[in-house]
Order: structure tokens, then sequence, then C-alpha cells
């Protein structure tokens, strides 16, 4: 005869907790989230039928209930998972469960959630002078669903869905916790940012949870241009050939080091920044920009407006004709600086061209230092006088 157990919901109303082993709530910004909860069963030997109420959002595809390699070697036989009522809360799923033993057991459940997400929001109000600023910054949670979320450690995740974006679970987060074959169900790693000090998410509220604040934080102030932006034509990069030139944008970004000399020193999370810079007539709104977020130690930018007195030109000076009898392309990039100081510019390229057969890629010769980067791109910084020009100038192996 089977037996059945019904299971107090962990994550579920008060009361219910299971205090020695908080769960996880992986917070994603897309509305859908990941849950990961200890499930503690006294169980007989073979199989025994298991039930408990999930939140309305559990995605039923993604739940997963298992027993931990090692613990005793209970497994799931089969499982089902309800379709959500509209007039009761939650769903239900049930598991039957074959034991080879009588005794306690300590069973590992997962699953995806809809309906519960967040969001950063960064305020900056930088002084007159530029050179610090009061930095507020909070995160926004919601919980759309009728469950509260108690007794858990909030991690707040980036989906995964960027090129390049590694899939591996972090140290302390069990590698199921990422989905295999999830596709814009995935987080990426190197993007998780815990939320200390929040152990529940009331049903059907928004909580905003103070990250940051302080009066005055240093601040560099920087122009830049990216000759590698998305939306540009991958041949102004290095294959048309002179006399034509191709340009982008000049803008200023903000640069706050997230180090504990500067009240910071915790990971920051990706969201919204607005910049105003104090004046006698009051706060003036200089831009909206995305922050990417930070970890410990880093550097927190953010792109604030543009600048049209600086203007960043590139051409190639190669003919096709001697591209095609394997000359090397000459690239010339031209800085122009209309305003009333020196200003350094960040200037970054796609400097690593597709490489012949048998030859190689990157620059061969430069005018000035570069810093080498991601996917090809190189960095040089040039410093230029008011209403001066400078121009860089470097090869690459023809394509």
């Amino acid at each position: 005869m089977r037996a059945r157990v019904v299971v107090a919901g962990l994550l579920l109303a008060a009361g219910c907790g299971f205090a020695e082993t908080p769960g996880w709530l992986l917070v994603g910004r897309g509305g859908e989230s990941i849950v990961r909860e200890t499930v503690p069963l006294e169980l007989a030997a073979g199989e025994q039928t298991v039930m408990r109420t999930l939140p309305r959002g559990a995605v039923p595809g993604s739940v997963v209930l298992r027993a931990p390699a090692g613990k005793g070697g209970a497994r799931v036989v089969r499982q089902y998972v309800a379709d959500a009522k509209q007039d009761i809360p939650g769903r239900e799923a049930t598991w039957v469960i074959d034991a080879p033993a009588a005794g306690p057991r300590a069973l590992e459940l997962t699953y995806a959630v809809q309906g519960v997400s967040w969001n950063g929001e960064y305020t900056l109000l930088l002084s007159p002078d530029g050179t610090s600023a009061a930095v507020q910054a909070a995160v926004h949670l919601r919980n759309g669903d009728d469950t509260a979320f108690q007794n858990v450690s909030v991690v707040l995740g980036s989906p995964s869905n960027e090129k390049g974006a590694s899939q591996a679970a972090p140290p302390g987060m069990p590698d199921y916790m990422l989905p295999r074959g999830q596709e814009a169900r995935g987080f990426r790693a190197d993007a998780l940012t815990p939320l200390p000090g929040v152990t529940e998410l009331p049903a059907g509220t928004a909580m905003l949870v103070p990250v940051v604040s302080l009066d005055a934080v240093p601040v560099r102030t920087v122009l830049e241009a990216d000759l590698t932006e998305r939306g540009r034509p991958e041949s102004e990069y290095y294959y048309e050939p002179g006399p034509g030139r191709s340009g982008c944008t000049v803008r200023w970004a903000l640069e706050l080091d997230n180090t504990e000399a500067n009240g910071m020193g915790a990971a920051l999370p990706a969201g919204e920044a607005r910049v105003y810079r104090n004046t006698p007539e009051g706060p003036v709104l200089l831009g909206v920009a995305r922050s990417a977020g930070t970890a410990p130690g880093g550097v927190l930018r953010l792109v604030v407006a543009e600048e049209p007195a600086v203007t960043v030109t590139k051409a190639n000076a190669t003919s096709r004709e001697q591209m095609r009898s394997g000359a090397p392309m000459d690239i010339s990039i031209e800085v122009a600086n209309g305003l009333a100081e020196p200003r350094e510019v960040r200037v970054y390229d796609r400097a690593t061209a597709k490489p012949p057969i048998g030859g190689s890629g990157g620059i061969l010769k430069s005018s000035d230092l570069y810093k080498e980067l991601e996917n090809g791109r190189v960095e040089f910084r040039v410093s230029v006088g008011p209403g001066e020009k400078r121009t860089i100038t470097y090869s690459t192996p023809a394509n």
C-alpha cells in the first residue's frame, strides 16, 4: 500500500519555514525567477506519494525534486503538476517517491516561477565642478504571485541570452539551479548580485531596498567614442578602402570606483541611472544611463550624454587593388576637440581583421599606445588641446 505525505511549503505561509536550511530565490529581471528549497521528509520504505503547494506562477516543466547524491538514495518515480485554478491560490504538485529504507530525508526542490522580478535604480547628483556626486541606489523587488516567499536568500540575476554569457553555477549554488537548455530562462553566472538582509518577499507586493546612500563619492568624467557600437555596418570597421570616412558619436561617461574607501564596496546591481548636475538654479538633468552593475572593487560606468563639440572620424587609405595584392590596411582615426579646454578622449575600435588564409589578424604597427580588449577591440587614449586635432594611425593585415 502506498503512503501519502503532505508537505507544508517552505516558502509559503509563516510558520512553515525550515529555519536550518534557508532557500534560494534567484530573481530575474525578465519576470521569471528560480527557487531552490530543501524539503524535509519522513519517508517509509517503498513507494509513497508526496504532495505540496507551489506558487501559481511556477512553470510546470521546470519543477525538479531530487535527492542529493549520496543522501539516502530516494528517487522520484513520477511527478504531476496541476494546472493553476482561478479561485485557488498556488498549484498542487504530486510526486511518487521510492525510498530503499524508512527514515528522514532532505530532498531539494527547484523550479522557475513567473511574476517575480527586480529592477535597479540609481540617482546621481554631480557637484558643480563634476568631481564628486551624491549617490542613491536601490533595488525594486516585485512579487506578482499570490505566494509569499519566506526564509530565503535573495540573489539578483541577469538573463543569459547575451553573447558569451557564462552558464556555470557560481560557488555555493548547485549547477541545476541554472537549467540546461533554458535559453531565456538561464542566468549569467558572472552577473549574480546577492541582496543581503532580505529574507522574505510578501505576496502581491513591491519592495524598495536601498543599497547605496552617500553624500559625496569621487567621480571621473571621461569622453569616449566607440567605433564598434552596435548598429554600425561591419564594413566601417576595416573593410571599405578610402577615401570614404565614417564616424561615431562622442559621449560623456562617469566612472565611480566601487570600493570601501569610497563608502561602497558591495555588489551593485544593473539598472537605470538618472544623472543631475547641481547648479545655482537647482539640479539639471544631464541624462539617463544604463548601468551594467559592478562587483566589489570594480568600476561603475555610466554613459550619460553626447558631446557634439568633439568629433571622431575614421578612414581606410588602402585601395581595393592594394588590399587584393595583400597590402596591409592603413587606418586613420581623427579626433577633433571643439571644447575650450584640453580633453582626453578614449577611442574604441575593432582592430582585429579577419585574417587571410595562413595569415594573422591584429595591429601590425600603431602611432599610439593601445590596450587590447575582448573580441578584437582595442582602446586608444589621446589628449587633444582646445581647438586642436589628433590623428591616430595603425595598420592591420588585409582581408
